[in-house]
């Protein structure tokens, strides 16, 4: 199982790829901050004086591995609901084209739990978008 803390640092589409490289190092590469658990790492943020808004992106390690790195042909379901803070990561993730910072070339199976941005190629959306007419019921 993938853990990690990735929301902080998707500041609403401000396009800060540092903040987003922070997330994609944690996830992919297995750097960053590091914890045996989500609860450590949120106890070591609150010791450090930082609210639930600043916790860093933290790799959780079990026998001094990172736990779920993605990896080359990998299923992931991205289950962010709120299209602002999740269309960055994605795109670090998915998109061919990206250049917002040096990354691997990894291709998975990538899942949207919605529709973020109909710009963005390369994923499957578990939940289009439905049409209701005033007389749906």
């Amino acid at each position: 199982m993938l853990q990690f803390l990735v929301d902080t640092t998707l500041w609403i589409g401000d396009k800060r790829w540092e903040r987003v490289e922070l997330a994609y190092n944690a996830m992919v590469r297995g750097i960053g901050e590091k914890a045996n658990s989500i609860e450590e790492a949120i106890q070591n943020s609150y010791d450090d004086g930082k609210n639930d808004e600043f916790i860093m992106p933290t790799v959780i390690m079990k026998d001094d591995k990172p736990v779920g790195s993605i990896k080359e042909n990998d299923s992931i379901i991205f289950f962010n609901f709120r299209p602002d803070r999740a269309r960055q990561i994605t795109r670090a993730l998915v998109c061919e084209e990206f250049d917002g910072f040096k990354r691997e070339d990894i291709k998975n199976f990538f899942v949207c739990l919605t529709e973020y941005d109909i710009t963005i190629e390369n994923v499957h959306i578990a939940f289009g978008p439905s049409i209701f007419s005033q007389h749906s019921r």
